[in-house]
């Protein structure tokens, strides 16, 4: 998670807490981890025009470990939700609408 962050440029007004619980120890391909972890963290920061929060929580349930990404930025708007996994979609100006969809197709 930090070598993910340490890669991204987070201005000075975004404050990002982590919070890793030992129980939630998995075993991934850190490389593809890494990935995923960084458009997660890039779509937040871009979202918080002006500052934020980021919250980066890990927990498990019954049914495996998982892993939040909350933020304080502007949300997506409910329109746009069901396109936002799909490939080359973006609402950014400077977007490729594939950060998403490559972390979609990590999971599987």
């Amino acid at each position: 998670m930090k070598n993910s962050l340490s890669m991204i440029h987070v201005p000075a007004d975004i404050e990002i807490s982590i919070e890793i619980l030992e129980a939630s120890k998995i075993t991934v391909d850190p490389t593809l981890m890494k990935r995923v972890f960084i458009n997660f963290i890039l779509n937040a920061v871009q979202a918080m025009h002006g500052g934020g929060k980021l919250a980066i929580k890990t927990f498990r349930t019954e049914e495996g470990a998982f892993i939040s990404f909350q933020d304080t930025g502007v949300g997506i708007p409910k329109e746009h939700m069901e396109m936002i996994w799909s490939p080359l979609y973006t609402t950014k100006a400077k977007g490729t609408g594939l950060g998403l969809t490559t972390c979609q197709h990590i999971e599987k």
